[in-house]
């Protein structure tokens, strides 16, 4: 993977293009306390490593900036949601429920036995 996860290099095979047999699933969210902690350690090491550019790795610079500040708290708040604020979404239509992950560890867990 290349350096963001935004591409990836030294693949062999050929190159098809993606349909709707393909998913990405992107599960950027977690706890405030293991965001916390991932900020902590990913901004820790792009402030230490000096072969990059500054450029590079700018939102995980901004936050742990913002972590430094105590701002964290407030960007994770505007980016989340309660429980009741998800539910209506998904009653008005703007959000859908996607089990597809459930399922696929469910599958997993049962060939696992």
């Amino acid at each position: 993977m290349a350096q963001g996860n935004h591409s990836a290099n030294g693949v062999e095979g050929s190159v098809a293009a993606a349909n709707e047999d393909l998913r990405i699933l992107h599960f950027p969210h977690r706890s405030l306390v293991k965001y916390r902690a991932k900020i902590r350690v990913g901004g820790d090491a792009y402030a230490r490593n000096a072969t990059l550019p500054a450029s590079m790795g700018s939102t995980w610079r901004a936050h742990r900036e913002l972590l430094d500040s105590d701002g964290l708290e407030t960007f994770w708040e505007s980016i989340s949601l309660t429980p009741s604020q998800a539910a209506r979404g998904v009653r008005d239509g703007r959000f859908v429920k996607d089990s597809t992950v459930l399922e696929f560890l469910a599958q997993q867990d049962e060939m696992l036995g």
